[in-house]
């Protein structure tokens, strides 16, 4: 057996592929869990495991284990910080260094002494020079400033503790040098210095796509020695394979390509009918120089000679699956594509309440097309029920997140490892989400958590009940619905509505709901949209006893446990201005409520839950009648943001 450490990553998800199709058996583990349900229908076990953590190991088998790749690990491309402003030094080193150890002790207490892990090219970045093949034993020499800094570091401090293991434990602990490395993944778009940028490689493919003009900045004739994805899988699998696999190894194609021929490549092998134009910009900065490195040491201690040397084969393999994933319909449908400025998990994974067997569940945002804006065009939602992914369009997203929508705002307060694609629009977006953020959420989140409520309720309301108990539950829920039914419909100023309770008139009922109304002149719609809503909760309620015990126990926990959680994100809104979708502190309190911790033998639930939930009632309402949120979001700002973006695809843009 050979367990993958970081498998739900992108060269994670090649090297799972290679020691399968090598007839190895593969143990993953990883934490992206779009990934982690690809490699279960592929027939992998996929663990959920922390490397920081060193109880996670407890997790991984302890027999019969070959050898472990380790490819998790923090990158500055998936570093959200500044270091200009903050400082996240310990992160890395918590990660790559005391993650490292906690692998290496994994190893040498179950008498594993194969470990291969990646390594930092930048460790010689101020030895790079052109046409000079950098060898293993060239000293170390990098840069202390940058965002690079302490990752080379924390990398260079990993590596020297698997030298450590393998002077001190016996041990087999080999490292990959790695350059940038190219293939399908999900790293269109990263971090630099904390900030969101789209790759050179992204801008290249879907500029030659639309034929757009290319511009290459700096010296078009800077070379680069890259590696494809496929190259590094298979690397691992003959290095696992030899006796001879020990310390430092470059792992890079050992080939000069130029920026120039990079970008010609892509044109001719992505360009459509009008071919770009390269645009030379001599005048702005690249801050890379030429590299190359010397590829002798892995050919001799275990066979590699990359099969991808050609640039251009690499650009006709990556367009090949590129167009043949799971997700296809993201690239093809003329509404998505390049229009996507956004997708993140959805759900129990975003809310981290996931259990065995949950759902994955996609939501995104995608721009209008320029027909929409200024044509003749519509557009609100694609749909894809296979593998329930949902992408609103962004005019749509727009007017749910003003009116504080809790199932779209949760897209804005994702965890940063949960975004599974965000370009720089998408980024602007997240960076001014507190725009949307209004007394709205008392109205929206609350109904919400009433119509939770309410489903708890109609659950709970046995045929054994009485009548007249069960009357008063969707008395009680229709004024949930309403949200302050009485303030809002009582009187107003073209007629009143009030509902209550009384003896009743139909003879097979002991009370019966009422409505005194008297409307003159009143907005059909609005009059549609009040009766509707208090139809259909009486509809709910006939289906009260018409239950499959232990199928519903499990919804009905789950309902309490959304109904607590609706609770916590609309405090966190109106108490800190702030959107936290994933519930880290209540974690343990949501997922015991989730288990039916807090439900009878019988299946109603223990007072200890309605004095929990009489608690988050209170606190909301104080802090309904106390937040320094506005009454409405400040539409002037949301427009012109807005027209902001708009306008980018109006003018061809995007």
């Amino acid at each position: 057996m050979i367990i993958i450490i970081g498998a739900t990553g992108f060269i994670g998800m090649y090297t799972v592929d290679k020691f399968l199709e090598e007839g190895y058996e593969v143990l993953a583990t990883g934490r992206n869990p779009v990934m982690a349900d690809m490699l279960k229908k592929k027939g992998v076990d996929c663990v959920n495991l922390d490397i920081s953590k060193k109880e996670d190991f407890d997790k991984l088998p302890t027999e019969n284990v070959e050898g472990v790749i380790l490819l998790a690990g923090l990158l500055p491309a998936n570093a959200k910080v500044d270091i200009e402003n903050d400082e996240n030094a310990d992160d890395y080193i918590r990660i790559n260094v005391i993650g490292t150890i906690n692998v290496l002790e994994y190893c040498r207490k179950n008498k594993i002494r194969k470990l291969i892990a990646t390594s930092s090219y930048a460790d010689v970045f101020n030895s790079w020079k052109k046409g000079v093949a950098l060898k293993e034993d060239e000293p170390r020499n990098f840069r202390y400033t940058g965002d690079h800094a302490v990752y080379v570091i924390s990398k260079n401090a990993a590596n020297d503790m698997m030298e450590y293991y393998n002077e001190q434990h016996g041990m087999q602990c080999a490292w990959f040098r790695l350059p940038p490395v190219y293939g399908v993944g999900p790293h269109s778009e990263i971090y630099v210095n904390g900030k969101y940028y789209k790759t050179g490689i992204q801008t290249f493919i879907e500029n030659a796509e639309n034929g757009k003009d290319i511009e290459i900045w700096g010296d078009p004739q800077i070379t680069r020695d890259i590696i494809y994805v496929k190259d590094v899988a298979r690397a691992f699998v003959l290095a696992i394979r030899s006796d001879k696999t020990y310390g430092l190894y470059n792992m890079t194609s050992g080939t000069e390509l130029s920026l120039e021929d990079q970008v010609k490549a892509v044109i001719d092998v992505f360009g459509g009918e009008k071919k770009s134009q390269i645009v030379y910009c001599p005048e702005k900065k690249n801050n890379t120089p030429s590299f190359l490195f010397d590829m002798t040491k892995a050919k001799e201690d275990f066979g590699f000679v990359p099969e991808y040397q050609s640039y251009h084969e690499i650009m006709e393999d990556y367009k090949k699956i590129l167009k043949s994933e799971e997700y296809t319909f993201l690239h093809t449908n003329e509404h998505l594509g390049r229009h996507i400025i956004l997708l993140g998990l959805a759900g129990s994974y975003s809310y981290g309440t996931n259990v065995a067997g949950s759902d994955i569940d996609i939501r995104g945002i995608t721009l209008n097309q320029k027909s929409d804006l200024i044509g003749l065009t519509q557009f609100e939602q694609y749909v894809d029920d296979k593998t329930d992914t949902v992408v609103y369009a962004f005019h749509k997203m727009i007017m749910l997140l003003l009116n504080c929508n809790p199932n779209t705002i949760e897209l804005l307060g994702l965890n940063p490892e949960h975004y599974l694609y965000l370009n720089d629009i998408g980024k602007l977006l997240l960076d001014n989400r507190k725009l949307f953020l209004s007394r709205k959420a008392i109205q929206s989140f609350g109904g919400y958590a009433d119509a939770q409520l309410r489903r708890l309720q109609n659950a709970l309301a046995r045929e054994t009940f009485p009548q007249s108990e069960k009357e008063q539950h969707i008395f009680n829920s229709v004024k949930n619905a309403m949200h302050s039914f009485n303030q809002s419909y009582k009187s107003f100023e073209n007629g009143s509505m009030e509902i209550f309770i009384d003896k009743a008139v139909n003879p097979e009922m002991e009370t019966e709901i009422f409505v005194n109304a008297n409307m003159t002149h009143y907005p059909l719609r609005d009059y549609a949209n009040m009766w509707n809503t208090m139809s259909n909760v009486v509809k709910d309620y006939e289906k009260i006893g018409k239950r499959n015990k232990k199928k519903d126990d499990i919804h009905l926990n789950k309902h309490a446990m959304h109904l607590i959680r609706l609770f916590m994100m609309a405090l966190d809104i109106l108490e800190k201005g702030e959107i936290n979708t994933y519930r880290t502190k209540e974690h343990g309190l949501l997922m015991d409520i989730r288990s039916g911790k807090y439900q009878k033998e019988d299946g109603t639930f223990h007072e200890s839950f309605y004095e929990l939930l009489s608690d988050y009632e209170m606190r909301l309402h104080y802090a309904a009648e106390n937040t320094d949120l506005p009454e409405e979001p400040d539409r002037k700002k949301v427009q012109e943001l807005v027209m902001s973006i708009n306008e980018r695809v109006v003018r061809d843009e995007i």
